[in-house]
C-alpha cells in the first residue's frame, strides 16, 4: 500500500487524531456520569430522539463504508446503489415489523426473542452465531483502519502494526467500558458531523482543483447491471440489500441497540425510516465522491490504486489536496471506526451475557476480553487478507446471519416449532451447505455466479431445516418439552 505525501504532515496527522480522542474522552465523561447496567446495555431508554437520529444516520457507516465505498467505482461503478435501494426496503420492514416486536417484548438482546418464541437453545443458537460473525466483522474494520493509519502515520515512525490495534482497542474500551450504548449514541451523533464535513469539504476541494467537466468520462457509470451471469446484477443486488439490511440490522443487537434506546417504538420507528431515507443518500453522494477522486487522479496523471480501498486515503493524502482534506479524512476515519468498533463492542459484551452466559459473566471481564480477542483477530487477519475489506464484510454476514435470519423469518412466518436440541445443528449444517452450493453453482450453470444474494440462500436452507425438525401449533416454553 503505498500514498503520496505532500503537504499532509506527519504533526497535522497526530494533531487530527489527538483532537478527535480529546472530543471521544469528553463525550465518554458525559455520558457516564449515574451510569449503571442499564445505562450500558439499553441507555436507560430514554435517550434523547434528535440525538439518537442524528447518530443513526452514520449508525450504518463504518471505517470500512467510509474507505471501500469511494473506491467501489474503480470496479463495480454505480452498481452498489442497486443494494442501497434494497437496503430502503428492508429498513421499512424493520420499522414496521421488528421494531414494535421488540418493545412489545421488552427485550434487552433482541435474541431473547427467539427464546420466548421457541427456546433458550434458540436464544443462545443465535447469540452465538451473532457474537461470532460480529466478532470477525468488527475485526475487518479494525484491520482496514489501523492499516491506513499505520501507512499514512505510525510506519514512518516505526510503530508495529499489533501495537497501532492495540491502542485503537484500548481507546475503544475506556470510551464505552462505564456508559455503553450511552456512549456510543453521542459518539455517532459526532461521527456524523465529522463524516459530513468530510465529504462536503473533500468534494469542495477536488472541485476547486480541478472542476467538474470530465472527471468522469473513462468512468464506469453502469447503475443497473442486466447482466443474469454478473454477481452485482438488479436482481441478485436489490434482493441481497433488502436481506442484507434486515439481517443486519434488524436482527443485529449491535444496530438494534441504540434504536432501542429511545423512550418509545413510534420514536424509534421514526428514527428507522428518517435514517434509511438518508442512508441512500449518502452512500449516493460516497460513490460520486470516489467518481470525482478516480477522475482527479487520471486528470493529474497519478497513477491509479492497486486496491479499491486505497483511492480516498490517496487522494487525500496527495500533493494537490489542501492539508485540511488530509486532516479531515484522518478524523473522520478515526470516528467512523472507533464509533462503530465501541458500538460492536457494547453489543457483543450485551449478548454474551444475556444470550450466552444467561446473567453469569461479569460486565467488566467479558468487556475487556471482547476488545482483546477482536484486536488479536485483527492482526491475524491482516497478514492474510488482500481483498476489499467491505467485500469480506458482507460475505462474512452472509455465512454468519444467515442463520439468524432463518430463525427470525421461522417465527414471524410459522406457527411451528423446532425441537431445541435439532436447532444448533441445523444451525451449522445451513451455513456448510451454503458454502457448497457458492463453489459449485459456476461449474454445474456456466459461470453463473451468486453475490452477496447467497446470504438468501443460507438463511432459506435454514428455514427447511427448522420445518423438517418441528412440530405444529405447539409453543414451548422450556427445554424438556
Amino acid at each position: 500500500m503505498h500514498y503520496l505525501w505532500g503537504v499532509m504532515s506527519i504533526s497535522a496527522v497526530i494533531i487530527s487524531l489527538a483532537l478527535y480522542v480529546a472530543m471521544l474522552a469528553l463525550l465518554a465523561w458525559f455520558a457516564s456520569r449515574k451510569a449503571d447496567d442499564a445505562t450500558f446495555h439499553t441507555g436507560n431508554r430514554n435517550q434523547r430522539v434528535g440525538v439518537v437520529l442524528l447518530g443513526m444516520i452514520s449508525g450504518a457507516m463504518s471505517g470500512v463504508t467510509f474507505v471501500s465505498v469511494p473506491g467501489m467505482v474503480l470496479t463495480q461503478g454505480f452498481t452498489y446503489m442497486q443494494m442501497t435501494l434494497g437496503f430502503f426496503v428492508g429498513q421499512i420492514i424493520i420499522a414496521t415489523v421488528l421494531v414494535p416486536l421488540y418493545y412489545r417484548l421488552g427485550v434487552v438482546s433482541i435474541y431473547e426473542y427467539l427464546a420466548q418464541r421457541f427456546s433458550l437453545t434458540a436464544q443462545t443458537t443465535g447469540g452465538w452465531f451473532f457474537f461470532v460473525g460480529k466478532l470477525l466483522g468488527t475485526a475487518v474494520k479494525v484491520m482496514l483502519v489501523a492499516a491506513v493509519l499505520q501507512t499514512i502515520l505510525f510506519e514512518k515512525m516505526g510503530v508495529a502494526f499489533g501495537v497501532v490495534v492495540g491502542v485503537m482497542m484500548a481507546i475503544t474500551w475506556l470510551y464505552t467500558r462505564r456508559a455503553g450504548v450511552k456512549s456510543v449514541v453521542w459518539s455517532d451523533a459526532l461521527k456524523t458531523v465529522i463524516l459530513l464535513a468530510c465529504i462536503v469539504v473533500t468534494a469542495l476541494c477536488i472541485a476547486h482543483q480541478s472542476g467538474l467537466g470530465k472527471l468522469t468520462d473513462n468512468l464506469d457509470m453502469t447503475i443497473i447491471d442486466t447482466d443474469p451471469d454478473s454477481p452485482t446484477h438488479f436482481l441478485k443486488h436489490f434482493i441481497a440489500g433488502v436481506v442484507i439490511v434486515v439481517a443486519m440490522t434488524g436482527m443485529d443487537q449491535d444496530m438494534m441497540q441504540r434504536t432501542l434506546s429511545c423512550k418509545t417504538p413510534q420514536e424509534a420507528k421514526r428514527n428507522v425510516l428518517i435514517a434509511g431515507s438518508l442512508q441512500v443518500v449518502v452512500i449516493a453522494i460516497f460513490l460520486a465522491l470516489g467518481a470525482m477522486m478516480y477522475g482527479y487522479l487520471l486528470q493529474n496523471g497519478e497513477p491509479l490504486p492497486q486496491r479499491s480501498d486505497d483511492l480516498f486515503p490517496m487522494v487525500a493524502t496527495s500533493e494537490g489536496i489542501p492539508r485540511i482534506v488530509g486532516a479531515l479524512f484522518v478524523i473522520g476515519i478515526a470516528a467512523a471506526s472507533f464509533g462503530s468498533i465501541g458500538s460492536a463492542l457494547t453489543s457483543l459484551t450485551t449478548s454474551f451475557i444475556y444470550d450466552i452466559s444467561r446473567g453469569k459473566a461479569k460486565r467488566g471481564w467479558v468487556h475487556l476480553a471482547v476488545a482483546i480477542i477482536i484486536g488479536g483477530i485483527a492482526v491475524v487477519l491482516y497478514r492474510i487478507g488482500n481483498q476489499s475489506a467491505i467485500d469480506i464484510t458482507f460475505r462474512l454476514a452472509a455465512y454468519t446471519y444467515g442463520p439468524i435470519l432463518g430463525l427470525f423469518a421461522f417465527g414471524l412466518l410459522t406457527r411451528r416449532t423446532p425441537r431445541p436440541r435439532a436447532i444448533p445443528i441445523v444451525a451449522v449444517v445451513a451455513p456448510l451447505l451454503t458454502f457448497g452450493i457458492a463453489q459449485a453453482t459456476p461449474i454445474l450453470f456456466d459461470g453463473f455466479r451468486f453475490g452477496h444474494d447467497i446470504l438468501v440462500i443460507n438463511s432459506a436452507i435454514m428455514f427447511v431445516g427448522l420445518l423438517a425438525i418441528s412440530r405444529k401449533n405447539v409453543i414451548l416454553h422450556n427445554e424438556k418439552q
